[in-house]
């Protein structure tokens, strides 16, 4: 990654790295100052190597057609982030955010529950695995804005009518079966 920024910032006409490079005075004051890591994790990529650096073409462009070229629920991807963390940073890790739009806000979200189930049993074996993960966050607990989306995009457990100036909620199939995930302290049960 950094030899592509910096063959990239070349092409470009800098005379340095747009990828700003740490002294070894920063290096020293940041090691080993975060407690815990939090970890937001939705989808697995696949991705692959861009041999060549397209000139004139704005560097978002270049990224967004570099990475991201299949997108799908991958709760072993999440397993192995919070094991490589876990063991390369040496801190507690957490999962502070970790959900599925079904993009239409159905009530009966069953492929919700599918997915918040396969990631929770992915982060507890992370745990056997010897990962040190502190927690876990299902995102979100209503229906939001998203940044990139706006409110087209249903994460919550709950539903939000948008429309109401009330904004009445609803709880959807999942805020149940979470809050008995919870209450149980057992993916199993539920």
């Amino acid at each position: 990654m950094k030899d592509g920024i910096a063959s990239r910032s070349a092409l470009e006409g800098y005379t340095t790295s747009r990828l700003p490079e740490f002294s070894p005075l920063e290096k020293l004051l940041l090691k080993g100052s975060a407690d815990w890591l939090g970890i937001n994790y939705y989808y697995g990529f696949s991705i692959s190597n861009r041999v060549t650096f397209p000139y004139g073409i704005p560097q978002e462009q270049v990224d967004g057609a570099t990475i991201r070229t299949v997108l799908y629920p991958h709760p072993q991807g999440l397993r192995n982030v919070l094991n490589y963390a876990s063991q390369t940073y040496k801190v507690p890790v957490a999962v502070t955010e970790n959900g599925y739009s079904d993009g239409t806000g159905t009530l009966n979200d069953t492929s919700r529950i599918s997915y918040l189930r396969s990631h929770i049993i992915a982060t507890l074996q992370a745990r056997q695995d010897g990962a040190n993960v502190l927690g876990y966050t299902a995102w979100s607990l209503m229906d939001n804005m998203e940044w990139a989306s706006g409110y087209t995009v249903k994460y919550g457990l709950y539903q939000v009518n948008f429309t109401d100036p009330n904004r009445t909620r609803t709880p959807k199939a999942s805020a149940s079966w979470y809050t008995n995930v919870i209450a149980q302290r057992s993916i199993d049960s539920c």
